[in-house]
């Protein structure tokens, strides 16, 4: 393998591709996961001389195969000794290192050196052989790839020349954790969306299966019990322990496979009585201008002063007037647990189960600015 030696430019894009096989039927979905570790390919733009133009193009003729850095994250700054067995001690959380990995020891492109981790511990890794001794490195993990499209050189006035190149690694590494707040037997969301720039997308429909003679009444007929409510998600994480956070809850997810809970961050009820600690009846207004909440079960995740609970609702009916109002009374499958006056309630929001709509989830680098990501979801039957 060539060690691919050009530090990219801003704005690196980073594609993790799991694959899910998606089998879905009227009142469920069967979802088995065909890879175990995902595919990884990095998007590099470079500004290159005459010098440098010449390498890349030496590399990609004569190598098969290549040891891609991910540039995005030094792991490690500071001295590394030379011998056998070398101890680096940092923090290893969120990195995804494992034993059998490599890393290259980054002091400049004619001053480095690729190695491989014999361990890895929370407090740090142990390097199998280092060579040379270095007072100031940089130690960057790296993937074993492939060139997965051509090397293509934009070539304006001027000596420099904007190249550009997509490495695909298979089966790498990633930090999925695993200690996430259930309910249900599935995980909940733990990371808040956040708009930034853009919007976060949502849309509503039946499936439908419609038959049309053309010539008399269409018959329409629902061909699933849950609605295709789908919509996109959007994360971005600046600081360090923020970014590992994102992409180990990302990665949990493996693509489509795996299912979770997520609010709608929204008021989307407003509670209309008190609540006992012995009841199991949860009293809300009726959304403006509608009766019902076009479902008789659901499940609801309730702020109050200081606490978060979540319910799962098994029937729903016509409530009393409250200030002019219609009510509707939610049956909760549990008593609530605590009193809660009516002013001490806060945001009602439907909580829906949800998976990740694509295998496909690319992560947009930037310097000094984190990592964005936006991931399509979509509704599903609970599991």
């Amino acid at each position: 393998m060539s060690l691919w030696p050009f530090v990219p430019l801003n704005e690196t894009i980073e594609v993790l591709e799991w694959k899910t096989d998606v089998l879905r039927a009227r009142a469920g979905e069967q979802r088995q996961r065909l890879r175990e570790r995902p595919r990884r390919l990095w998007s590099f733009r470079h500004w290159l001389d005459a010098d440098g133009q010449a390498t890349a193009r030496a590399l990609v003729r004569s190598a098969t195969a290549f040891e891609v850095p991910d540039w995005t994250q030094v792991i490690y700054g500071g001295p590394v000794s030379a011998g056998s067995s070398v101890s680096v001690t940092f923090s290893t959380s969120g990195f995804g290192l494992a034993a059998g990995q490599k890393v290259v020891l980054w002091s400049g492109i004619l001053d480095n050196e690729v190695c491989t981790i014999e361990s890895v511990s929370p407090t740090g890794i142990v390097i199998q052989s280092v060579a040379t001794t270095r007072a100031a490195t940089g130690i960057y993990r790296v993937d074993g790839a492939h060139a997965a499209v051509e090397l293509t050189f934009d070539r304006p006035a001027g000596h420099l020349q904007m190249a550009s190149i997509t490495f695909e690694a298979a089966a790498v590494e990633q930090h999925a954790a695993t200690t996430y707040s259930q309910y249900r037997g599935h995980d909940v969301l733990p990371l808040p969306a956040v708009v930034g720039a853009g919007s976060l997308a949502e849309s509503l429909t039946w499936p439908r299966e419609i038959f049309d003679n053309m010539t008399g009444i269409p018959a329409v007929e629902r061909v699933r019990d849950v609605a295709n409510e789908k919509f996109t998600m959007r994360w971005h994480a600046i600081r360090p322990e923020d970014v590992a956070a994102q992409r180990a809850w990302i990665c949990s997810r493996y693509g489509r496979w795996l299912a979770f809970w997520l609010p709608s961050w929204q008021r989307d009820l407003t509670a209309a009585a008190n609540v006992g600690s012995s009841d199991t009846t949860l009293r809300v207004f009726a959304p403006k201008g509608a009766t019902s909440l076009g479902r008789t079960t659901c499940d609801l995740e309730i702020e109050t002063t200081g606490a978060v609970y979540r319910r799962r609702i098994t029937s729903a009916s016509a409530g009393p007037s409250v200030s002019g109002r219609p009510t509707i009374d939610l049956t909760m499958d549990s008593p609530f647990g605590v009193a809660v006056s009516v002013s001490a309630f806060g945001k009602i929001s439907y909580l829906r189960c949800v998976r990740f709509d694509a295998d496909r989830i690319e992560f947009l680098h930037r310097a000094r600015a984190g990592i964005a990501v936006s991931v399509p979801c979509i509704e599903v039957p609970v599991p």
